[in-house]
């Protein structure tokens, strides 16, 4: 009677196959956190448009009544959060935030030479300015929460270029711990009212007194 003969698998395919495996879920999380924080990245533009820009990124598109609601939390690294680029905008937070990581002149919400635009139901934290609005007028921020930021809301103004921020209403925002919660910069006839504050180094720096203020400050 012969030798016997021992028959041996190998594990070398095993291995190997377990390797690949490992290789290909590393570089799928690798391009998963790539993606997500070049997303997070970008400052989203809602525009006036059949997509409203890139509202569709972060929230639905009414075309109808130019409406952008947010569907998602938006976190900007080092950037601002949501540009406005159309006059007659709403942009309804609907709840969600929009997170910053105090990045220097990072705004949350930005809006420059608009008239029309409605910023709502938001939470805005850790930006140099929660919302700014620049040379705007006819704007409506109202029923937001601004929190953690060096400027909670400011209305700003370009007095050399004669562009003012006027005829707003500021009303209804709840204000947290920002180091100043509401700066009007030589802005004209805006009506500030109810906008109830928790905690802010300086409450209000009004440089003009042309606007008006009522409700609780």
């Amino acid at each position: 009677m012969g030798p016997k003969r021992v028959f041996c698998i190998s594990s070398d395919g095993a291995r190997r196959r377990a390797f690949l495996f490992v290789f290909a879920a590393t570089l799928f999380l690798m391009f998963f956190t790539f993606c997500n924080s070049a997303q997070a990245a970008t400052a989203y533009t809602v525009s006036d448009d059949i997509t409203g820009g890139q509202c569709p990124l972060i929230g639905t598109w009414d075309a109808v009544t130019k409406t952008c609601t947010l569907t998602t939390d938006i976190t900007a690294n080092a950037v601002d959060g949501i540009t406005i680029g159309s006059n007659g905008i709403t942009l309804d937070g609907a709840g969600h935030s929009i997170i910053g990581n105090n990045a220097f002149q990072s705004k949350g919400v930005y809006l420059t030479s608009r008239t029309g635009v409605t910023v709502k139901n938001l939470k805005v934290r850790q930006f140099t300015y929660g919302i700014y609005v620049h040379g705007s007028s006819g704007c409506n921020v109202k029923g937001n929460t601004v929190s953690g930021n060096s400027m909670g809301i400011q209305l700003a103004t370009d007095e050399f270029m004669g562009i003012y921020s006027q005829s707003n209403v500021v009303s209804g925002n709840a204000f947290t711990a920002n180091s100043c919660r509401l700066y009007l910069a030589a802005s004209i006839n805006n009506h500030i009212s109810g906008n109830p504050i928790s905690w802010s180094s300086t409450p209000v720096l009004p440089v003009s007194t042309q606007d008006r203020r009522g409700g609780k400050e």
